[in-house]
C-alpha cells in the first residue's frame, strides 16, 4: 500500500541560473563584506579558565576528565555583551566573529546536541552568544560564528583519514543548524580544522553538503574555511591566517594563491603567542601603531583585517587591549576614509603602500617607517598625472616632482615624518595618465535581467596589451552622482570582447553604467556611461492547491500564474536529500489560475513549487538559492 506522507510546500521565485552561479543574496553579502574592512575576532571558551591559550588541552596532554572538570569553575559573571559590542563598534569594526566551539569541543552556546556547553556544564548557565547577537544588532555590528571541524574530545570524531564520519557529521550539521536558526541573521560561518585531515589525505569532510546547509538556512550567510588551501566551490571569502594575501611567512599558507573572485580576510591577534587568553601575555607584538599598520596594509592588499581578542575567564577584555582598541577607533574616526571603501593602488616603495578611491581620482600614500624620519625620500613610479600632494594631518601642500624616465613617469618627494605617527598620510589628487595608443573601452551591448545585467564591452588599443580587472560604476542618475562602485566583475587580457555581469540590481529600474578597466601598472580607463532598464521580477506564485495522488502523481494549481514563467514541482523523499524536478516544467498560455499535472513525484516528504524564467527538465537538481 502506498504511503501518503505529509507534504510541506515552500514557495520561491528563482530566475533560472547556470550551474555554479552565485545567487544575488550571496553576491550582495560578499560585496558588503568586502566593504566592511575591519572585524573583531573573539577566541573565548573553556580554555580561558586555564589561561594557557586555546590549544592547551592538546599541548598539555592532560587527562580529558581533568580538563572537563574545569567547567565547574568557569563562571564569567563579568561578561557584558553590551559593553563588548560598544567597545568593538567604537574601535571602528563593522563585524564580529566569535568562537562558538573550538577544537576542545566545548560549546559556547545553548545546544541540544551535548551537555558539554556553557549553559549546562558551568555555573554561569547563560548563553553568551544569544546575548552578544542582540547587543551586536543594537550597535549595527554583523555577527558571525567560528566553528571547529576538529574535535579533540568526542569519541565519534574520526581520528584518522579512514575513520567513520557519519555520527560526527550529523552532530556538526545539527549544531550549525542551531547557530543559523536561533541567533538571527548570521554574517558568516568561519570554519577551522580541515587541515587535521588535509586534502591530500583522501578524507571527505562533505564540505559541499555543509556549505549547502549554510546557504539553504541563510542564503546571505557567507562561508569561510581556514583550510590553508585554495578555495572550494561554496566558499565565499578567502582567509589568510597571520599573513597578508600572497605572503607565505611561516609556511602556513604555502598552498594558497590569492583568490580573485571573492573577498579576502587576514586575521591577526592582539595576543603574543596564542589566540586565547593568557594572563602572562605582555601584548608586545600588536601595539596600537602596529594594529593601524596591519589595517592599512591589509586594505592595500585588497583584504579585510580580522583582529583577535582573547577575553579573560571572567568575561572581561584585558585592559591593554581596551586601550588599544579605543586608540584604533580614534584613528579610524580621523583617517578611516583613506582605507575603508578604497581599492589597492600600485604606488609602493620601501615602507610606503597606497590605497585609491574607487573612482581612481584620489590616491593615499601611507608611509610607515619604523621610526621618525626627518628626511624620508620617495622615488616611485607614478600611474597618474599628479595634480597636487597634501599632508593629510596638517592640510598643507607638499612639494613634488613628476618626470618621465624611459617608458615610465616617476614621482619624487621628501617627507618629514614626526615621531609617534603610525601612518603618515599623503593625499594625491590625480588625473589619468593617458599616452597615445593607450586602450579605450566601449560598451557594445547590455542584456538586462531582473536582478543583473550581462554587459559586453570592447577594448580598443595597443595589440597585446594585458589588463587586469573590470569594475563598474552603477547609478540611477545619468550624471552618476550617486554611483555605487562594483569591484572585480571580470578579468581580461588583451583587446577584444569583455563579458561581465553586474549583480544585485532592482527589477524594472533604469540604471546608468560606466565600466572601468584597471591594471597594476596602467592608469584606469573609463567607458562612456550607457543606460539600460532591468526587467520586471517574476511574480511570486500563489499556490491554490496541491493534491498528491495514490500513484505518486500530483495535481498542482497556481492561482496567479504568469505566461512569462515556467512552473516546476521539486520533490525530496528524505529530510536531508536533494530536491529534484519531478517532471518537466509547465508554462501557462495566459495569466490567471493554472492547473498542471505532475507524474513521478514518488514518496515525496517535501515539495516546493518554483517559478523560473527558463524551464527545467525532469530530474534536474534544485538550483542554488
Amino acid at each position: 500500500m502506498k504511503r501518503l506522507l505529509p507534504l510541506i510546500l515552500l514557495l520561491s521565485v528563482l530566475p533560472r541560473a547556470a550551474a555554479g552561479d552565485v545567487p544575488p543574496e550571496r553576491l550582495r553579502a560578499r560585496e558588503s563584506f568586502a566593504l566592511d574592512g575591519f572585524g573583531i575576532f573573539v577566541h573565548w571558551g573553556l580554555y580561558a579558565a586555564w589561561g594557557k591559550g586555546e590549544w592547551y588541552l592538546n599541548q598539555s596532554r592532560m587527562p580529558l576528565a581533568d580538563y572537563e572538570a574545569k567547567a565547574a569553575e568557569f563562571n564569567p559573571t563579568a561578561f557584558d555583551a553590551k559593553a563588548w559590542a560598544k567597545l568593538f563598534a567604537g574601535a571602528g569594526a563593522r563585524y564580529v566573529t566569535i568562537t562558538s566551539r573550538h577544537h576542545d569541543g566545548f560549546s559556547m552556546f545553548d545546544t541540544a546536541q551535548t551537555d558539554y556547553d556553557i549553559v549546562d556544564a558551568t555555573p554561569f548557565g547563560r548563553d553568551p552568544l544569544a546575548e552578544l547577537a542582540k547587543a551586536c544588532a543594537d550597535e549595527g555590528l554583523a555577527l558571525g560564528f567560528y566553528y571547529s571541524l576538529l574535535d579533540w574530545r568526542r569519541p565519534d570524531y574520526p581520528r584518522s583519514a579512514s575513520g567513520g564520519y557519519d555520527s560526527y557529521f550529523a552532530f556538526m550539521t545539527n549544531q550549525v543548524s542551531e547557530l543559523l536558526t536561533g541567533y538571527g541573521p548570521v554574517h558568516c560561518i568561519w570554519l577551522d580544522g580541515e587541515w587535521d585531515h588535509g586534502r591530500r589525505s583522501g578524507f571527505d569532510w562533505r564540505l559541499g553538503d555543509l556549505y549547502g546547509l549554510v546557504h539553504r538556512l541563510q542564503p546571505a550567510c557567507l562561508v569561510g574555511n581556514n583550510s590553508h588551501e585554495n578555495l572550494l566551490d561554496g566558499e565565499d571569502f578567502q582567509i589568510w591566517e597571520i599573513n597578508y594575501p600572497g605572503d607565505h611567512a611561516g609556511h602556513m599558507n604555502d598552498r594558497q594563491t590569492i583568490a580573485t573572485n571573492v573577498p579576502l580576510e587576514c586575521c591577526w591577534s592582539t595576543t603574543d603567542d596564542a589566540w586565547g587568553y593568557n594572563p602572562d601575555d605582555a601584548f608586545e607584538k600588536m601595539t596600537y601603531p602596529e594594529i593601524v599598520r596591519r589595517l592599512v596594509r591589509t586594505h592595500a592588499k585588497g583584504a579585510n583585517l580580522l583582529l583577535n581578542v582573547g577575553p579573560a575567564p571572567d568575561g572581561t577584555i584585558p585592559p591593554t587591549v581596551l586601550e588599544r582598541l579605543a586608540a584604533v577607533g580614534r584613528w579610524i574616526d580621523e583617517y578611516g576614509h583613506t582605507v575603508f571603501g578604497t581599492v589597492p593602488s600600485p604606488y609602493a616603495v620601501m615602507a610606503t603602500v597606497a590605497t585609491e578611491s574607487a573612482d581612481g581620482r584620489t590616491v593615499w600614500l601611507h608611509s610607515m617607517p619604523d621610526s621618525a624620519n626627518a628626511n624620508y625620500g620617495m622615488y616611485m613610479t607614478a600611474y597618474h598625472t599628479v595634480v597636487r600632494a597634501t599632508d593629510v594631518m596638517t592640510g598643507k601642500p607638499l612639494a613634488f616632482t613628476q618626470k618621465p624616465s624611459g617608458d615610465k613617469s616617476m614621482l619624487q618627494m621628501t617627507l618629514h615624518i614626526p615621531d609617534g605617527v603610525p601612518d603618515y598620510l599623503v593625499r594625491l589628487d590625480v588625473e589619468p595618465l593617458q599616452a597615445p595608443g593607450d586602450p579605450a573601452i566601449e560598451i557594445v551591448g547590455i542584456e538586462p535581467g531582473s536582478t543583473n545585467a550581462e554587459v559586453c564591452a570592447f577594448l580598443r588599443g595597443t595589440g597585446g596589451q594585458t589588463w587586469g580587472s573590470v569594475s563598474a560604476e552603477v547609478s540611477t542618475s545619468s550624471d552618476l552622482s550617486d554611483a555605487v562602485f562594483v569591484n572585480n566583475l571580470s578579468s581580461i587580457g588583451g583587446p577584444g570582447g569583455i563579458p561581465c555581469t553586474i549583480p544585485g540590481l532592482a527589477p524594472a529600474t533604469t540604471y546608468w553604467v560606466r565600466l572601468i578597466l584597471k591594471a597594476g601598472n596602467k592608469p584606469a580607463v573609463y567607458s562612456e556611461p550607457v543606460s539600460f532598464t532591468t526587467k520586471s521580477a517574476l511574480p511570486a506564485p500563489v499556490l491554490a492547491s496541491v493534491t498528491p495522488g495514490a500513484d505518486g502523481s500530483f495535481e498542482v494549481v497556481v492561482a496567479n500564474a504568469s505566461p512569462d514563467c515556467w512552473y516546476t514541482l521539486f520533490t525530496n523523499p528524505v529530510v536531508s536529500g536533494a530536491y529534484r524536478a519531478a517532471a518537466a516544467s509547465s508554462k501557462p498560455a495566459a495569466a490567471g489560475p493554472f492547473p498542471f499535472s505532475v507524474e513521478g513525484g514518488g514518496d515525496a516528504l517535501f515539495a516546493k513549487v518554483l517559478a523560473s524564467s527558463a524551464p527545467f527538465a525532469a530530474g534536474d537538481a534544485e538550483p542554488a538559492e
